[in-house]
């Protein structure tokens, strides 16, 4: 699936999406490398895995807090509820963009 992303991408670079002001020009099916639904479903796939991605960065913290919390895990509850509201707000932010991109 990643190929045909590249693939697609690859294409895309040379079409013109504008000709002129306010002119689309549309772009043959056929010039996709695969059909589109399944093009589509590996973009959501990706978007997935970025989207985890994303909210997994909430965990990576300071190297000193996490040498804390290896020593005394009772004692680094603050760094543990940071993380927990961090990833939090990265979900709703990351929610907030994809609902942006369209329908």
């Amino acid at each position: 699936m990643d190929e045909d992303i590249n693939e697609v991408l690859k294409t895309a670079e040379h079409m013109a999406f504008l000709e002129q002001r306010g002119h689309l020009i549309l772009n043959p099916i056929s010039a996709l490398p695969e059909p589109r639904r399944h093009i589509k479903k590996a973009l959501q796939e990706r978007i997935r895995t970025l989207t985890g991605a994303y909210i997994a960065l909430a965990t990576f913290v300071e190297d000193e807090e996490v040498f804390a919390a290896m020593d005394d895990p009772k004692g680094s509850v603050e760094t543990y509820r940071r993380v927990v509201k961090n990833m939090e707000a990265y979900e709703v932010e990351i929610k907030a963009f994809l609902r942006g991109l369209g329908p």
